[in-house]
């Protein structure tokens, strides 16, 4: 039977499940196990096999926590095309919205750049962020399955297949700056005798999405050199998280959502520290800078996780960074006291999910607080809270509505209901 997605559509939908320990505690063997009943469920599921074929799950979902962490910081595992046994699809994860970790560490540490750790002897090959190199080494060497590294694994399948296998590697925001650097890593390590396919007969290609810089303008070209031409980036044009961390898209996110939501002073704060990050690690460059972005448009009945909510303000805080934005005083402190009030909140919140628009009663009480303090400054933290809602409807949802995914996302939902 022939898949009714097309292969865009359906290595999409292997990335989006690399993400299935995310928002749940746990050790490192249950947020696995979790993960592992899931991918198996779906992959066993009739409707799920007419979208995008019959998959098997052959290495992992394997899981890595950081010290003291109980959540997924980082998950990857690989999948292999039953009816074309040679295709095998290494997945990602994101990062997770519960994850202090990924947030801070993997995501905004681009400092001190790293020069690309499997640059070969006379080729310059540039560096990478600070983040990506911590990434890139968890999910190269530190997760195994079974005692086998992912190159291990692909070591295995390469000996054993009497055809040149095909390696797609894919992921989503964090994972669409991790998902390059992992094919690269396995490029190069390709035609050395002592690396995992010495004969360079496998195939390797990309399909990020959704992801920030991995590296500097000359990593960049070095990846482009080597895989632009085996490399899919899909990107919203109206995602944040894709500008970052070029300075010159950097610059576009304050108005990415105007009219309808206006400028306002917190997120051009934040973009300036953004762009103070991305000028001392150096020129930070996307990837194939000519792919085009998808269409993105605003939904103002979006609605978005309290979770990710809650930890984007949560890090706001537990990082000082309302503190470094060059504030007044009097309004950094009502900023501070309204986020802490939301925090509360949230944690108080009992539905999962929030309308960008809707008015809770607490508006009301914060309102009539902030107006107390700074009356002309409310709308601007009114406008700052419906940014980071459409902002992280256009990061997650806003790709399958517009890669047309829908119905895969709404069967892996009802279930991961039925996964304890």
């Amino acid at each position: 039977m022939t898949p009714q997605y097309t292969q865009q559509q359906i290595i999409f939908a292997l990335n989006s499940i690399a993400n299935a320990p995310s928002g749940r505690h746990g050790t490192v063997e249950q947020l696995q196990s979790y993960a592992q009943n899931v991918i198996k469920q779906v992959f066993a599921n009739a409707e799920v096999e007419k979208l995008i074929g019959q998959w098997e799950l052959v290495w992992g979902t394997q899981v890595f926590q950081a010290s003291h962490s109980t959540v997924a910081d980082n998950a990857m595992y690989v999948a292999q095309n039953k009816t074309s046994p040679t295709e095998f699809v290494v997945a990602i994860s994101g990062t997770n919205p519960i994850s202090a970790y990924g947030w801070i560490i993997e995501d905004a540490k681009l400092l001190p750049t790293v020069p690309w750790p499997y640059s070969k002897p006379g080729k310059p090959a540039g560096s990478i962020s600070s983040g990506t190199n911590t990434g890139l080494k968890v999910l190269m060497n530190t997760l195994t399955d079974e005692g086998q590294s992912l190159s291990n694994y692909l070591q295995h399948q390469v000996e054993k297949s009497s055809d040149p296998i095909s390696i797609t590697v894919t992921g989503h925001s964090l994972g669409g700056a991790l998902s390059p650097a992992v094919a690269l890593a396995l490029l190069d390590s390709q035609g050395v005798e002592s690396g995992w396919d010495p004969k360079g007969t496998a195939e390797i290609s990309v399909q990020p999405s959704a992801g920030p810089t991995p590296g500097d303008e000359a990593w960049r070209n070095y990846y482009d050199d080597n895989l632009a031409t085996k490399t899919t980036r899909l990107w919203n044009k109206i995602d944040i998280v894709p500008h970052a961390w070029q300075l010159s898209m950097l610059a576009e996110i304050p108005t990415l959502y105007t009219p309808e939501i206006p400028e306002n002073l917190l997120i051009e704060k934040l973009v300036e520290l953004a762009e103070i990050n991305s000028k001392l690690a150096g020129n930070m460059q996307q990837i194939c800078p000519t792919a085009e972005g998808l269409p993105g448009s605003i939904n103002t009945s979006a609605e978005i996780n309290i979770q990710e909510l809650r930890e984007i303000l949560e890090t706001l805080i537990a990082n000082g960074i309302i503190d470094r934005l060059g504030l007044p005083s009097a309004l950094k402190e009502l900023i501070k006291n309204v986020v802490d009030e939301w925090i509360k909140h949230l944690n108080k919140q009992q539905d999962v999910t929030v309308s960008v628009h809707k008015k809770t009663s607490l508006w009301s009480e914060l309102k009539e607080k902030g107006e107390n303090l700074l009356k002309d400054e409310w709308s601007g933290f009114d406008n700052f809270i419906n940014f980071l809602k459409q902002a992280a409807y256009q990061h997650t949802t806003a790709y399958s509505v517009l890669l047309g995914t829908v119905q895969f996302s709404d069967l892996v939902s009802e279930i991961e209901k039925t996964v304890v």
